[in-house]
């Protein structure tokens, strides 16, 4: 998954640097094959390795978070996840928490969340990519905010 959307690796392999080819330096993005090897001059160490990919779709998750419109069964099936979510973590429920957290703060940066609900920052981002993948935040530049699927779903358990 990347901010393009899901690539699928076609294959990975080590390769010597002399093998690399300017179609290839430009491929990774680099402006020529000089522009590479400064790079790779610098980092001196290592397998050097070519990676080849192609784009597989768009990021399904864009989808989902604004799929607000949810019957009773999917709401369960959701209440279900973030219940195994909770009940896998060494530290006690946390999906509310920072559903509820995110909703009251949106477009916070992540460090300021953490210190607002104790959770170390880089515990509280992989909390946060996980309710992603469940379609219920947006990531921001700066912050999150919580996806009109997330939105359903908080109205939903706040009836109950």
């Amino acid at each position: 998954m990347t901010a393009v959307g899901q690539l699928f690796i076609d294959d990975i392999h080590p390769i010597i640097p002399s093998e690399i080819t300017t179609h290839d330096a430009v491929a990774a993005g680099f402006k020529d094959l000089e522009e590479l090897f400064i790079l790779l001059d610098r980092s001196r160490e290592g397998t050097v390795y070519k990676i080849m990919l192609h784009y597989h779709r768009e990021d399904y998750r864009l989808d989902l978070r604004n799929m607000s419109a949810m019957d009773a069964e999917e709401l369960e099936a959701l209440s279900f996840r973030l219940n195994t979510l909770d009940s896998r973590s060494r530290t006690g429920p946390w999906t509310r928490k920072v559903l509820h957290l995110i909703e009251k703060h949106p477009r916070t940066k992540a460090a300021l969340l953490a210190e607002r609900s104790e959770i170390p920052t880089k515990d509280l981002k992989r909390k946060v990519r996980q309710l992603k993948n469940l379609g219920l935040t947006i990531s921001h530049e700066v912050g999150y905010s919580v996806s009109p699927r997330g939105k359903t779903y908080m109205h939903s358990t706040r009836e109950e």
